[in-house]
């Protein structure tokens, strides 16, 4: 039994990941997974390369996303630092025991099993358990968001395998606006400035050169474009995904309720948020020039593609 293929969003965190799975949430077409998808192992970016041989029940315990039962527990809030949206949670009524049930009828009743099959039981029964979340019926496409998958080459190769009709959306974010929001938010980079360009420039690099080699599979976005020019951007993604654009697409939702910033300040406001699109003001000297120098220059390559193939 065949499930839509999936759209991955991918790149460095802190550069519109969530609020591009959360602009995906209510629309017909689509089945949003609305958080991180965590089926990756030892690191959620490193694509699954499952046992073929091994028994439905160690498919779903290595598939299993263990956020799911804080979920159940004790609501949904995706909020960064923002102490706003940290209080802001929402009713996840899934039943992990249903979810467990349907995973195992299906894929114990694969003949020969693939990898694609496994994971399509997988999300089908996270969709068919999730007792808030109702179908459409014109579902096209998974979505969903993991960070810094494209950077690993074996994982952008197993999810291409498993998803040969899927797509990448990838963002790149203006360097010294990532590194404002990234050093509040990963303790272990705020001051390790050569290690956070290093990371941003290996995350930006990889975003251009799968843009470049595969304009059919892979959108490069910016995130000060999906923030500031938000309807112009997403009819991109709508076409470039063959979907209708509909004004849900311009509204970060869960269960099509708007929700705060997953920002790494505070900010009080629902919707998408334009004070992180220039946080340069926040940098130091010795910050400012770093950057200026490693990785600015590669961020208006980036813009410069980005634009053309906005035209």
């Amino acid at each position: 039994m065949s499930f839509p293929p999936l759209v991955l969003v991918s790149q460095a965190h802190r550069s519109g990941g969530s609020l591009m799975a959360q602009l995906f949430d209510d629309h017909p077409e689509l089945y949003a997974h609305p958080f991180e998808i965590h089926i990756g192992h030892p690191d959620k970016w490193l694509w699954p390369d499952l046992d073929l041989a091994a028994s439905p029940e160690t498919w779903f315990e290595r598939l299993f996303e263990r956020k799911l039962e804080r979920y159940v527990q004790h609501g949904f809030a995706k909020a960064g630092h923002n102490v706003h949206a940290v209080t802001d949670r929402r009713r996840f009524d899934i039943d992990l025991g249903r979810m467990r049930e349907l995973f195992l009828a299906e894929a114990s009743a694969l003949g020969r099993p693939s990898q694609r099959a496994i994971l399509d039981a997988y999300f089908r029964s996270f969709f068919g358990a999730w007792r808030d979340w109702h179908a459409s019926g014109r579902e096209r496409w998974l979505t969903g968001f993991t960070p810094f998958t494209i950077t690993v080459a074996s994982s952008v190769g197993r999810l291409g395998r498993d998803y040969p009709d899927g797509r990448i959306i990838t963002l790149v974010r203006d360097p010294r606006s990532w590194r404002v929001s990234c050093r509040t938010h990963d303790r272990f980079l705020h001051g390790d400035l050569d290690r956070s360009v290093g990371i941003w420039r290996q995350s930006a690099e990889c975003s251009l050169a799968l843009a470049r080699h595969n304009p059919d599979r892979v959108l490069l976005a910016t995130y000060e474009r999906l923030v500031t020019e938000t309807e112009a951007t997403m009819r991109r993604v709508a076409t470039f995904l063959g979907v209708e654009f509909l004004p849900t697409l311009l509204r970060p939702t869960f269960l099509g309720r708007e929700l705060r910033p997953n920002s790494s300040f505070a900010v009080a406001q629902y919707g998408i948020n334009q004070d992180g699109v220039d946080r340069s003001d926040q940098l130091d000297e010795a910050e400012r020039t770093a950057i200026d120098r490693e990785a600015m220059p590669l961020y208006e390559e980036i813009e410069a593609f980005v634009a053309a193939r906005s035209r």
